[in-house]
């Protein structure tokens, strides 16, 4: 017995010493205790600051690096600070690949699919059909236009009809969703369809129950046996399963429905997988379902959020709005609506969004990555295998770049003349290979509804509710709930946008 004993200590004592022990030169950062590594010490953090991505820049201050080094159960995780190691991670193949782990894993039902946690030649071919074909049916500038002028209507006739005590982020997500889900389903919403109210409180609810790492159910899965609601894993695991049924539910319609016209992105891709030549290992219908599911999570959230964040931040800064709606107004013939084709005529309206997305941007932590090769970071040595994140709130808060970051200040991106500076390396959409597919999309939309909404409406806070002055953390930032009456500006009549 006492052999057996001394056996599986040394063993435990190997595994221990094995996955445990820092590595040479790794980045600095906090010791962490044995089984756990600092888990402990960010979930405390994140809690105390408000978010992962204040806990990570709190201990790069703390360590004086700008590459903090960490170990979150037995995962190595390294998180980059500063321009120059952002570029690195973002243009080097090296960090191309994503982490193969128990929280990815489970967002496709333990298979790696679909394009945005998978890498190698599924990623590849995945990412280039979509990219490819997308903008075919109508990420082109004539189509897109189009259709967020129809959701645009919808919006603004709803604004006209409440007027107060309007929660507006709400409606936020279920339009941006309408536009990309018409593209790639063919279909829209009703805004107060119960079905996707469910789906997107779903999503809210994961959004800040986990982030960026995957949270404790990625470093422990085993947990979900004993705390299956603490973890994360019922939420996580009902939001799936019902997003799936959703999604195999349309394809199954589109199945029964097709007549060989391609009418969305469903149509094309079963197409694809009809044809003989196709390889099945990359085109099938679980892989339909996981891109799909990729493109509703990433449809529901960031561009939604963002366009929240810079209503909000009219509301809070009134004297920045009236000057928004003079330029709108200068710029705008009476009857139209702004277009994205018009965004470089509207300087300041840029500089404002490029602010507001600066000033609380709803990835401030990116990622995550995974080094294929043992490789150096600004001196330090990553080895394969370990998980890289970035930190974007970094860089859109250095004092050494923007001097006052804490202050809104639009002007930061005119110079005398008012034109566009300071614009470049702000990794609103990413950089290199993995720069989001979905970016046309997304800044199409936020221009021109902000733009629009400004134009025929003055927004200020609804009186005796409370402006909300901190984010809610997640794996993106979301606005707080906050409630606004609307003035119309210019009498109600069919708005017609500007062609460029």
């Amino acid at each position: 017995m006492i052999y057996v004993v001394t056996f599986l200590v040394a063993i435990l004592f190997a595994y221990v010493f094995k996955n445990f022990r820092r590595p040479k030169n790794f980045p600095p950062g906090p010791e962490g205790l044995k089984f756990v590594g600092n888990v402990p010490l960010i979930k405390r953090l994140s809690r105390e600051q408000g978010g992962l991505h204040l806990a990570f820049s709190s201990l790069a201050e703390q360590f004086e690096t700008s590459i903090l080094g960490l170990q979150l159960g037995s995962d190595l995780v390294v998180v980059v600070f500063s321009e120059d190691n952002l570029a690195e991670v973002h243009l080097s193949d090296v960090f191309l690949a994503r982490p193969d782990n128990f929280f990815t894993r489970l967002r496709t039902f333990g298979v790696r699919r679909g394009i945005t946690i998978t890498d190698g030649e599924v990623w590849l071919e995945q990412h280039k059909f979509a990219l490819k074909h997308l903008h075919q049916l109508g990420f082109g500038k004539v189509m897109m236009k189009s259709l967020i002028k129809e959701e645009l209507g919808h919006f603004i006739e709803l604004l006209r009809s409440e007027r107060e005590n309007i929660c507006v982020t709400k409606y936020l997500a279920p339009l941006v969703l309408n536009v990309l889900w018409t593209i790639v389903a063919g279909s829209r919403f009703s805004l107060d369809d119960p079905q996707l109210s469910r789906l997107l409180e779903l999503m809210s609810s994961r959004g800040k129950a986990f982030d960026m790492s995957g949270g404790v159910l990625n470093q422990f899965p085993w947990i979900r046996f004993f705390a299956p609601e603490k973890s994360g894993y019922k939420l996580i695991s009902s939001l799936n399963s019902q997003l799936r049924d959703f999604i195999v539910a349309e394809i199954e319609t589109h199945k029964k429905t097709r007549t060989g016209e391609i009418r969305d992105f469903i149509d094309l891709y079963l197409s694809t997988i009809d044809d003989p030549e196709t390889n099945k290992d990359i085109f099938n219908e679980d892989q339909l379902v996981a891109v799909c599911l990729d493109f509703f999570i990433a449809g529901s959230q960031t561009t939604s959020n963002t366009l929240g964040f810079a209503l909000l931040a009219m509301v809070r800064h009134p004297d920045v709005q009236t000057k928004v709606q003079r330029c709108l107004d200068d710029a705008v013939a009476p009857g139209t609506c702004p277009s994205f084709t018009e965004e470089k005529r509207l300087n300041y309206v840029s500089a404002v969004l490029l602010e507001s997305m600066r000033s609380c941007h709803v990835v401030p932590v990116t990622g995550p990555r995974r080094a294929t090769q043992t490789t150096t970071v600004g001196g330090y040595t990553i080895p394969k295998g370990t998980t890289v994140l970035m930190s974007v709130h970094s860089i859109l808060n250095d004092k050494k770049r923007w001097g006052d970051p804490e202050v809104f200040r639009p002007e930061r991106f005119l110079d005398s003349d008012g034109n566009i500076v300071n614009s470049e390396r702000l990794y609103f959409y990413g950089r290199g290979k993995r720069r989001c597919i979905g970016e046309a999309l997304a800044r199409n939309f936020i221009f021109q509804f902000f733009t629009s909404l400004l134009y025929h409406f003055e927004f200020s806070a609804t009186p005796g509710k409370t402006l909300p002055t901190t984010p809610i953390p997640g794996i993106t930032l979301s606005p707080q709930p906050y409630f606004v009456d609307v003035r119309p500006r210019h009498p109600a009549q069919t708005t017609e946008h500007r062609h460029g």
